[in-house]
């Protein structure tokens, strides 16, 4: 789930402000999240993801570099 993988999110509100949410700070359910409730909520800049790489997609990986 995208929840598991958020490490923050950044976003502009209406008033021009830039803001840095946390994961600690997010809430999702299904098909919903705390960015529906954010009133001043203009837009979402940036995510930062933390991914670890799978065993299968190492190997994939090197499948296609052969």
């Amino acid at each position: 789930e995208i929840s598991d993988v958020i490490e923050s999110v950044e976003i502009i509100t209406i008033n021009g402000e830039h803001r840095l949410i946390g994961r600690n700070d997010l809430l999702f359910y299904y098909r919903q999240s705390s960015f529906q409730k954010m009133q001043d909520l203009a837009a979402i800049v940036a995510v930062t993801f933390h991914l670890t790489p799978s065993s299968t997609s190492k190997t994939k990986a090197e499948e296609y570099l052969s």
